[in-house]
């Protein structure tokens, strides 16, 4: 078995090479920061600023909203999908996107097409990010209204409880700007363990008392993202309870699809144009795999 040559001239070795020496630095520049007594958190957020500048440093030929290379930029297809909150207990509902550094430029993620299909109602946070994470925190303490997290950990409540709770629940209170009642939903974007792992990572940073409610969902039909080709879109998420109805796995922009039509204020037009959106993303990805992260 012949083992690759560093030496050879050819594209793979090209990017090995350059990975190496990423590499090589990423584990000097850690070995510094601790040195000098940055731990935890703030060394998270270190390492990760600095992946994230690596990644806009070297992912110049993309798009700054779609993520896909220039030639299969999906910008032009993407359209704003307007929903208008509806009845009397009529919501006003802002999408806030806390997404893992890993997924931040990448092409296939799928919550970054909420940037484009709710520009008004959708804020982006990059969990990594030095200061990101308390800028989340800043915005959502200076509300004044109780925001929830989209998790479906083992204390969450449906979005049916979740509607009872605000009718008895002053915290979530109307908004200045309208007579609706504002809910403010901190989306967690990543895969299961990535967001998994932010959820403990901001119980732990904001404390118990001071962690959003929780809210699950319960997804109708199984999902069209990229990612479900590996049996994702079936896959059931792991419970702690036996008795509880096991729950399909829908991507991010799926999921605030869902979210906005369990709380009433959507309704399936707007859904199908969260999926067709997704759908987009897919076939970008399929003409560019070549440029593929």
């Amino acid at each position: 078995m012949s083992s690759i040559d560093p030496s050879s001239n050819n594209s793979h070795t090209a990017q090995w090479q350059r990975q190496s020496t990423w590499l090589a630095h990423l584990r000097h520049h850690k070995q510094k920061l601790q040195e000098s007594g940055v731990d935890g958190f703030d060394l998270l957020e270190a390492m990760s600023t600095l992946a994230i500048y690596h990644k806009l440093a070297t992912r110049k030929d993309r798009c700054q909203k779609c993520w896909h290379t220039k030639l299969y930029c999906i910008c032009s297809q993407l359209k704003e999908v307007s929903f208008k909150p509806r009845g009397n207990e009529a919501l006003n509902v802002n999408l806030l996107i806390l997404m893992h550094h890993k997924e931040y430029m990448s092409a296939g993620n799928s919550a970054k097409l909420l940037l484009q299909l709710f520009p008004s109602s959708t804020e982006l946070y990059i969990f990594g990010k030095e200061g990101d994470v308390d800028r989340l925190f800043r915005d959502i303490s200076s509300k004044h209204i109780k925001p929830i997290l989209l998790w479906p950990g083992k204390e969450a409540v449906s979005t049916t409880d979740l509607l009872h709770l605000l009718k008895n629940e002053s915290a979530y209170s109307q908004s200045e700007q309208h007579s609706l009642r504002s809910i403010y939903a901190i989306v967690l974007d990543g895969t299961y363990n990535q967001a998994r792992n932010m959820y403990k990572s901001l119980k732990k940073k904001w404390g118990p008392s001071q962690i959003p409610t929780a809210v699950s969902l319960k997804p109708m039909s199984e999902s069209v993202f990229h990612r479900a080709q590996k049996n994702y879109g079936k896959a059931h998420l792991q419970h702690h309870s036996k008795d509880v109805d096991p729950v399909l796995r829908v991507s991010t922009a799926e999921a605030c699809g869902v979210l906005l039509h369990e709380l009433g204020v959507a309704d399936q037009d707007v859904v199908d144009g969260v999926i067709d959106a997704v759908r987009l993303n897919n076939d970008a990805l399929k003409y560019s795999r070549h440029h593929l992260d």
